[in-house]
């Protein structure tokens, strides 16, 4: 995992994990998080299993998805008008 991170670099990235997940436990999501560079943000889901979190809790999976792909491109609109 940490030679795939390496390869790939700085990236944005999301996790979204349940914590009753038993596909991809939350203890990858977590080792995930930690190697990852750059914008990252790691939601655990109480209660939920694997792909669960829409189904669990819509309206915090919508505020948290939102916000951060927001907060990407306000980021990104700043830097372009930084530039031009």
């Amino acid at each position: 995992m940490r030679i795939f991170l390496r390869a790939v670099g700085i990236a944005l990235v999301l996790l979204i994990c349940g914590l009753e997940d038993r596909n991809i436990p939350p203890r990858h999501t977590r080792a995930i998080y930690a190697a990852a560079i750059g914008p990252k943000e790691m939601w655990l889901v109480p209660g939920a299993g694997h792909t669960e979190a829409l189904g669990r809790a819509p309206q915090e999976f919508e505020r948290r998805v939102t916000q951060f792909f927001g907060a990407i491109h306000a980021s990104r609109s700043a830097e372009f008008l930084a530039v031009h």
